[in-house]
């Protein structure tokens, strides 16, 4: 009888720990209305608001804007030129206010704007006002086009990611 052997030897140079991602049920909730937008298609905001000026009529833009943000001042200094041709109407809104942030887009969604904006600064995360999950759904939900002007470019803000155009404040 002859006897067979396997050596097998190990040297191991480096160990990488990899960190456990959690996802919560806030991110799961994410992932399903990105997925729902997806599905229900996002409308060119820019390709309706051409058409509607090269039709010599003035388009009708809805703004949110937070109640207590010193972002305007830098957004006016951007949308200047634009009032030649487009009619603004601003709403003060608390973006902290989860419920009434939702029931003012339900609202201005059902008055027949051209497009619905929500504007604010920088200096966010995707935990805050903008980003929570009921905010998302309703977003989802518009009719009216929808656009994020919130935050500064290197941000991740969910929001942008079911807008219909998005653009970082204030240069955008």
């Amino acid at each position: 009888t002859s006897k067979s052997e396997i050596k097998l030897e190990l040297n191991v140079s480096r160990v990488e720990v990899v960190k456990e991602q959690v996802i919560d049920e806030s991110e799961v909730k994410r992932i399903e209305y990105r997925q729902r937008k997806v599905e229900k298609g996002f409308q060119n905001v820019d390709g309706v608001l051409e058409s509607l000026v090269f039709s010599e009529t003035r388009p009708q833009i809805a703004l949110i804007i937070a109640a207590t943000t010193v972002t305007k001042g830098d957004f006016e200094d951007g949308i200047r030129a634009a009032r030649a041709s487009i009619d603004f109407h601003e709403e003060r809104v608390s973006l902290t206010q989860t419920k009434v942030l939702c029931a003012k887009l339900k609202e201005l969604d059902s008055k027949g704007y051209h497009a619905i904006a929500i504007v604010r600064g920088g200096g966010i995360d995707s935990n805050t006002d903008v980003d929570k999950p009921e905010v998302i759904e309703t977003v989802v939900g518009l009719k009216t086009p929808f656009i994020s002007g919130v935050g500064h470019q290197p941000e991740k803000i969910f929001l942008r990611q079911v807008a219909d155009k998005w653009t970082p404040t204030p240069q955008g």
